[in-house]
């Protein structure tokens, strides 16, 4: 078992820190609410219309139908509906987990990093 996994299972809370800076504190399922679920799915027919899934986000469906998918955690009810009509074989929903919310805090702050270097480097054109 690794340390997000013990942590998962022991925390009561659990604070994120990037940079010796906490970016996110709270429960783990206040924390997992601000983030995507995860979906998959293997569908019986392909969906045919290009907005059929439009409540489903970063969709991939392979040769065999086989769906994975992100969606909002008020969304699930809404993307099991819209799956409904193709007929599902197999559907898996699941939370974010922590190692999760590291890699998207860790995602965002690189992400930042590299705006802010990019703001610098103009500014000293």
């Amino acid at each position: 078992m690794d340390i997000l996994t013990e942590v998962e299972a022991l925390a009561d809370r659990v604070s994120i820190i990037r940079l010796g800076e906490i970016v996110q504190t709270g429960t783990l399922k206040d924390l997992r609410a601000q983030t995507h679920v995860s979906i998959s799915a293997v569908l019986e027919r392909r969906p045919d219309a290009a907005g059929a899934l439009e409540v489903l986000d970063e969709v991939r469906l392979d040769e065999h139908n086989r769906l994975t998918a992100a969606v909002a955690p008020d969304q699930v009810n809404a993307a099991m509906a819209a799956l409904v009509p193709y007929g599902m074989s197999r559907l898996t929903v699941s939370p974010a987990s922590l190692e999760d919310l590291f890699l998207r805090e860790y995602a965002e702050g690189q992400g930042a990093a590299e705006t802010a270097k990019s703001v610098a480097a103009e500014g000293n054109r």
